[in-house]
């Protein structure tokens, strides 16, 4: 927790209890005061903490009654999911990890999908620009992933993935640091080849120019998309969980 405010570790450490049951759902929080004794950091540090839980939908301050804990499904906010990435080494619960990996996987078939179908100079253009990704960092992961959304054709794909930059850059750098650099490269670019005009969707993009496709080749197209974005999803999930599952295994040999 090096270089992080007071009140951004007595955040983390609420989250993560909130999150893992520690404090559950509907609960009341202890009062700031026996907080502050708690954690050793003085009552304002822990006010300004909850604060920021409260702005991201954890926790509701009422008046002359206390803090309590909400149900975060019902009434957490995109400013939650950067902290639970940045937990993701923390023993955070694996399948809420899973949900979020879900749902970006989900996001991108979606993406992939609309390029597919959608104009050829879409498609064209946005080959061109993950050509030119190196994939040496973790920006280059997002980079690849922002260029699908920039020519999907739908403007609202770019903002729902900038709110997530945070949390893909830390598992593109968790990802790089354990698994198989070229292993990931090669598993990035297959599925950017389903854009490629010499991938057999081609025979399909011949009848989407005539405005002549149907369920049959629209399910073809998903089964296909959603088959290589899986591979390259479980590898990610693999590499990136492993920090968080050796963490809980420390902790259970302790």
């Amino acid at each position: 927790m090096k270089g992080k405010s007071a009140e951004a570790i007595v955040e983390e450490l609420l989250i993560t209890g909130i999150l893992n049951g520690k404090y559950p759902e509907f609960s009341m929080l202890k009062p700031e005061r026996e907080l502050a004794s708690e954690f050793g950091y003085s009552r304002p540090v822990i006010h300004k903490a909850i604060i920021r839980l409260e702005s991201k939908g954890l926790v509701t301050i009422i008046p002359r009654q206390g803090i309590r804990v909400n149900d975060y499904r019902e009434t957490g906010k995109l400013g939650l999911l950067e902290s639970i990435y940045d937990l993701y080494h923390g023993g955070i619960n694996k399948s809420l990890n899973q949900s979020m990996l879900n749902f970006i996987k989900n996001n991108l078939e979606a993406m992939i999908e609309l390029l597919i179908v959608g104009p050829y100079d879409n498609r064209r253009n946005c080959i061109q620009k993950q050509n030119q990704v190196k994939f040496e960092e973790s920006l280059d992961v997002f980079i690849w992933l922002q260029n699908f959304a920039l020519f999907c054709g739908n403007s609202v794909y770019p903002m729902l993935l900038n709110e997530f930059r945070s949390g893909i850059l830390n598992v593109a750098s968790a990802v790089l640091l354990h698994g198989d650099r070229s292993l990931f490269e090669a598993k990035l670019k297959a599925v950017t080849s389903l854009l490629s005009d010499d991938y057999e969707f081609d025979i399909l993009n011949n009848k989407l120019e005539n405005n002549n496709i149907d369920n049959k080749n629209t399910a073809q197209i998903r089964e296909v998309v959603a088959q290589t974005v899986q591979i390259l999803f479980a590898f990610i999930e693999e590499n990136w969980l492993i920090e968080g599952e050796n963490h809980e295994t420390k902790k259970s040999s302790c």
